[in-house]
């Protein structure tokens, strides 16, 4: 079976602070992690 990779590209609106769209960004890559889900993100933009 062929894996799959998941496009993460959090970004932040105006109902966010940016504090807490840097702080929900950290918990969801985290939880990916620990379902062992692979994902590429925006980070290094």
């Amino acid at each position: 079976m062929a894996n799959i990779r998941l496009g993460f590209a959090p970004t932040r609106r105006s109902i966010f602070s940016a504090p807490d769209a840097i702080k929900y960004r950290g918990l969801t890559a985290k939880r990916l992690e620990e379902l062992g889900i692979d994902f590429v993100d925006i980070t290094d933009i």
